[in-house]
């Protein structure tokens, strides 16, 4: 019984971590408490509403209407002060009368339909009005759960709530992570975080193309390299030691310089900055830096239909704007759209008044800047 007991907290904690584990994970409790119903329950007490987030043995089209009307009527779940410590233990008679229920809507149309009658509920976790509870259910004919099954759930509870908060930590962690990385995706220059060995960690979309492209970076055994003329710059090397770097960098400086490329296109800029680790150990697959990848020839992309949206321009003006954060000239702005180049100046000047700009180079700092420059 013990490891039956262990595998179901371990079990929860992977299934906080992975929901599509849950279902599994309730059947495992379900039967361990001879429950006929296995439900991870939420409510909101602010907004008076919840949902069954995970279950098992109940029909869809009940978990449906839960959530839609009968989680208004839930004569437990209304008992707030019944469910506001996590680690909470009830039994549903302790929590409404025999008669309570009978007498409810809530049982009439949504429990009896399903054969469901006794209860035991118990109160993982408690963030503001947001309640989240494991609620087992059990037939009228079935009995109501005994002594030795409540205090079996007794035991288990505090480590199921342990295990419960511990996934979710974990999962919001990834969550956060992962939008971060999306995040990154976005900018209009290339970001790479480098562990100890020089190995890439994480790198945004920009940052793997200019890397899988450009014949100046390389990649092997020894983590990421960059070839500076003659010489091959390990990144490795230049986390711990930014004076190995071309240019005037010193120990303890951040790291920038700007790489030749043979190819005649302008020079790459790198900035490499180290992360700071607090004084603990880290380990080989951490990230220790972070680069900054910049590419002059890659053009800047900029959402026309943004700029009608931020600045109020025009379609013609968004064409000629977004143009010259490419580095076109007016001259070249004009033969590219076709048009007179006064048109493009007439253009231009209603473009500095609706940004409040008067010089071009402002007007092009301002869009490269702004959300409009970013790659979505």
């Amino acid at each position: 019984m013990e490891n039956k007991l262990l595998e179901i907290v371990s079990s929860f904690y992977d299934a906080s971590r992975d929901w599509r584990l849950w279902p599994a994970t309730l059947m495992r409790l379900g039967e361990a408490l001879q429950a006929k119903s296995c439900v991870l329950v939420s409510h909101d007490y602010d907004r008076g509403i919840g949902r069954l987030e995970q279950s098992i043995n109940i029909d869809p089209n009940f978990v449906a209407s839960y959530a839609s009307e009968f989680s208004r009527l839930d004569p437990w779940l209304q008992r707030e002060d019944r469910f506001r410590s996590p680690g909470a233990i009830w039994l549903g008679e302790q929590i409404v009368t025999k008669r309570e229920l009978d007498e409810s809507e809530f049982y009439r149309n949504w429990l009896h339909p399903q054969d469901l009658y006794h209860m035991l509920f118990g109160v993982l976790d408690r963030q503001g009005d947001a309640v989240v509870c494991i609620a087992l259910g059990r037939s009228e004919s079935h009995g109501p759960f005994d002594e030795e099954t409540v205090q079996l759930f007794r035991r288990l509870v505090p480590n199921l709530e342990r295990a419960f908060r511990s996934g979710q930590t974990f999962r919001k962690a990834q969550h956060v992570r992962n939008v971060a990385l999306d995040v990154l995706d976005v900018l209009p220059i290339g970001v790479v975080l480098l562990s100890t060995t020089g190995n890439v960690v994480a790198a945004n979309q920009l940052a793997k193309k200019i890397i899988e492209t450009d014949d100046i970076f390389s990649n092997g055994n020894g983590g990421l390299g960059i070839d500076w003329g003659w010489r091959r710059l390990r990144l490795r090397d230049l986390i711990s030691r930014p004076e190995l770097a071309p240019g005037r960098n010193q120990p303890g400086e951040i790291t920038s310089f700007t790489v030749p490329r043979s190819t005649g296109s302008k020079p790459i800029s790198v900035l490499v900055s180290p992360l700071d680790d607090s004084g603990e150990r880290r380990s080989q697959d951490e990230p220790a830096a972070i680069m900054f990848i910049g590419d002059p020839d890659r053009p800047t992309d900029i959402d026309q239909r943004r700029l009608t949206q931020l600045y109020g321009l025009s379609r013609a003006e968004s064409r000629v704007i977004a143009l010259l954060a490419k580095g076109y000239r007016l001259d070249q702005c004009a033969e590219t759209l076709g048009v007179a180049y006064e048109t493009v100046r007439k253009h231009l000047k209603q473009v500095f008044g609706k940004t409040g700009t008067d010089r071009q180079a402002e007007l092009v700092r301002l869009l490269v800047t702004g959300p409009a420059g970013l790659r979505m």
